[in-house]
C-alpha cells in the first residue's frame, strides 16, 4: 500500500470539507480508496493550510490482529489505521 497526501491541495473554503482530497490509498498499482479532509478530520475546523494538515503524522504498518493496516495520527489526536488491501477505515 501507499498512501499519498495531498499536499499543495488547498480548499478554497477556509474549513475541512468533504470535496477536498486529503490522501488516497493505493494497493498494487491501483487506487483502492481516497479520503477527503472532512472524512479524515470527521468535522470541517478552520484552517488555511494544506489539505495534507488534518493529518498530523503518517506512522507506517502495523499489525490488527492478522491483519496488516497503515496507521496515522489526525491533528485532533486519534489514531487511523486502513486495511492495508481494500483501504477501509478499520477505526475511527
Amino acid at each position: 500500500m501507499v498512501v499519498l497526501p495531498h499536499p499543495g491541495s488547498v480548499s478554497a473554503e477556509p474549513k475541512a470539507n468533504a470535496t477536498t482530497p486529503a490522501i488516497s490509498l493505493y494497493w498494487d498499482g491501483n487506487l483502492v480508496r481516497g479520503y477527503s479532509q472532512l472524512e479524515i478530520a470527521r468535522r470541517p475546523y478552520s484552517c488555511t493550510a494544506p489539505a495534507y494538515d488534518v493529518i498530523q503524522s503518517a506512522w507506517g504498518y502495523g499489525r490488527r490482529g492478522r491483519d496488516l493496516s497503515f496507521d496515522l495520527l489526525t491533528i485532533d489526536s486519534r489514531v487511523l489505521n486502513f486495511d492495508v488491501k481494500t483501504g477501509e477505515l478499520l477505526s475511527k
